[in-house]
């Protein structure tokens, strides 16, 4: 299992193990568990602790007791000769003792100590997987330790020991992949909070939260696509954690009436094998995306969506409202009866960063490399459309109509493309703020400089694209490349 990290931008990843790893002796062996508990003798009850390997016991909130005053925490009870020094690592489960003077002030409790460690924040680069056998592989992450005192530093994560932070072997921590219940050992995404819980513990399904997605692979551990809108709400956020190959047909997530208004993260992943086959109108991956939802980050690859004689028709969505960005289609769209495209049928959204290879669009009406219909405050950004033949009465490489307040800019179309409207090919318009974008010949899209242009970015390890030489199309970073749709081959076509 890949511990997949969210492109494009630097996040906060933190490990995830299932809700039973605690008890997994050799998680225990490694983090070295313990549990310090307080007996405040009479005063407000103050909560217990869990330290790893490495903490020393954080000084607590100072119980009170009526008539008494807090005079400090001890190792005895009753005796009060052994205080406990808050610089000690202890050697294993202890209780901590609070001793009162009655009728006086007491000593105050000391200030916390401007080293306490608050906060660890590991940031990671996409597309690396960190999870090597059985070794959880860190050695790429950048860390950043925050204090109590508001201070803050950056270290290697090799140099975690140099700060009292226990990681072994040398760049990671060795957990099992099962626990002893069966359950598969999972990361995730988030922040380790080291004042209040050095690890996070908890399943793969995830509460919905965009600090806690719902996470999607093909184990059994986790949710499928077809949860999104049954099992679980349209408006939490969703996340691939894995390569998916879909197995028959695929069911729209949502409907006209009912949108998707959360968000889909595919972390550069990929889904595969989908047949899209709605008995109703609306054909795509995704029924309808609301304004404001996010659908982006993964390659829709090998879909099909059989000619049905039906409206509306999309690979991703049938009709888009919000944002779609940094998706891959390739695949076939049988015949519909209008507004058929690559990614939407429909666009009143944002659609950017995208790039399709499709075969056998056709309709009635407004068929689009992209999208068939682009419309009020839609918007068709920085795209590249390959398709090898779209055919209707309104046609266009980059969208078959552009209505009303409707935007086109910067995209690009391959100049092979056959453009059939009444039965006749026409030329297109070479124009990248045009409904059938810019011309550009198999030789230019072999060169980087052409994707770079259409706004791609391939610059390091930091970016989401990843350019493999003109061998294949682009890819996500560290996925597999992208081959050449045959009908590339096919040579420039003469007017």
């Amino acid at each position: 299992m890949k511990a997949h990290l969210q492109p494009g931008w630097y996040i906060l990843a933190v490990l995830a193990v299932s809700l039973y790893a605690c008890s997994n002796h050799l998680l225990e062996q490694v983090l070295g568990p313990k549990t310090v508990s307080f007996e405040s003798n009479g005063g407000t009850p103050v909560a217990s602790q869990l330290l790893f390997k490495g903490q020393t016991v954080r000084y607590p909130l100072v119980p009170e007791k009526e008539g008494a005053a807090f005079d400090r925490w001890y190792e005895d009870n009753h005796s009060f000769t052994q205080p406990w020094n808050f610089t000690m690592l202890p050697s294993a489960d202890i209780t901590l003792y609070a001793k009162w003077i009655e009728g006086s002030e007491g000593e105050p409790p000391p200030d916390p100590d401007p080293d306490t460690l608050t906060r660890i924040t590991i940031t990671a680069k996409p597309r690396l997987t960190y999870l090597q056998d059985s070794a959880l592989d860190l050695s790429g992450a950048e860390v950043r330790l925050e204090y109590s005192d508001g201070s803050s530093e950056d270290v290697a994560f090799v140099n975690f020991e140099d700060k009292h932070i226990t990681a072994e072997p040398e760049h990671g921590t060795i957990l099992s992949r099962k626990d002893h219940h069966g359950r598969r050992v999972r990361f995730s995404i988030g922040t380790l909070y080291a004042a209040t819980q050095a690890l996070i513990i908890r399943d793969g399904v995830g509460d919905g939260s965009q600090d806690n997605p719902h996470l999607i692979d093909n184990s059994s551990d986790t949710i499928s696509l077809q949860d999104i809108g049954n099992k679980y709400p349209l408006d939490d956020h969703y996340e691939l954690a894995d390569d998916i190959i879909w197995d028959g047909i695929f069911q729209p997530i949502g409907s006209d009436n009912d949108q998707f208004t959360g968000s889909f993260n595919g972390n550069g992943y990929s889904i595969s094998n989908i047949i899209i086959n709605n008995p109703e109108e609306y054909q795509g991956m995704f029924a309808e995306i609301a304004e404001g939802a996010v659908v982006k980050n993964f390659a829709l690859t090998i879909v099909e969506i059989p000619t049905a004689h039906r409206a509306d028709i999309g690979a991703v969505t049938a009709a888009n409202y919000g944002t779609i960005e940094n998706v891959y289609v390739s695949g076939k769209i049988g015949r519909g009866t209008v507004s058929v495209g690559s990614i939407a049928g429909n666009n009143f959204g944002l659609i950017r960063n995208c790039f399709v290879a499709v075969t056998n669009m056709n309709a009635g009406t407004n068929v689009g490399g992209i999208a068939g219909i682009n419309g009020n405050g839609g918007r068709i950004e920085h795209c590249i459309a390959l398709n090898d033949k779209i055919e209707a009465p309104n046609t266009g490489r980059i969208t078959g109509s552009l209505m009303g307040t409707g935007t086109v800019s910067n995209n690009y179309a391959w100049d092979a493309m056959d453009i059939v409207t009444a039965a006749v090919s026409r030329e297109p318009v070479s124009d990248p703020n045009g409904k059938d974008g810019e011309s550009v010949s198999i030789d230019q899209l072999k060169i980087k400089a052409t994707w770079e242009k259409a706004g791609f970015d391939f610059s390091g390890a930091d970016s989401l694209w990843q350019w493999n030489g003109g061998a294949g199309l682009p890819s996500f970073h560290g996925g597999e490349v992208t081959e050449w749709s045959p009908w590339l081959y096919k040579t420039q076509k003469t007017p």
